[in-house]
């Protein structure tokens, strides 16, 4: 079983883009071999990471690419990046992984794939995305389907 969770803010614009991601992949058959998760707030990943099940987390990256662009980073990649935030929640993905992968050695972050998806910047109360994110979320939602595709085959 393949855990893909979202995360993001509902009432927070373009960084809801995680928990979108998760309800169009829910729209599509996609098969029993996947558990989809939305989730506001990081720390819920310490208890999502447990064992060694493989996991793709999607979230909100604020960069000065155009939104949508992606980035497909591994938890060690994530660390080595200060300059890429990858949550604009109050504890970020990075900690929530370096919290499991403490509580939860050595296999943890062996499984973890996280697709961050650039966005302009979080916008406060409301629960829209940019039309600049709106029309990237086709290309955006394809790209982490055919990644989860890519995690079942290396499980078989």
């Amino acid at each position: 079983m393949i855990r893909v969770i979202g995360v993001g803010h509902p009432a927070a614009g373009d960084d809801s883009v995680g928990l979108e991601i998760v309800r169009r992949l829910r729209a599509e058959p996609l098969g029993y071999c996947f558990e989809l998760y939305e989730i506001t707030d990081p720390m819920r990943l310490v208890d999502l990471l447990d064992g060694d099940r493989p996991v793709i987390i999607v979230d909100a990256v604020l960069t000065s690419e155009p939104p949508g662009t992606l980035h497909h980073l591994t938890p060690e990649a994530l660390a080595e990046q200060p300059g890429i935030a990858l949550s604009s929640h109050g504890a970020s993905v990075s900690q929530a992984i370096a919290l499991a992968a403490t509580l939860n050695p050595p296999h943890c972050t062996r499984h973890i794939d996280i697709v961050g998806v650039a966005i302009a910047a979080p916008g406060l109360y409301t629960r829209e995305l940019t039309p600049s994110l709106q029309a990237a979320l086709p290309a955006v939602v394809r790209r982490v389907r055919n990644l989860m595709l890519l995690r079942v085959s290396r499980e078989v």
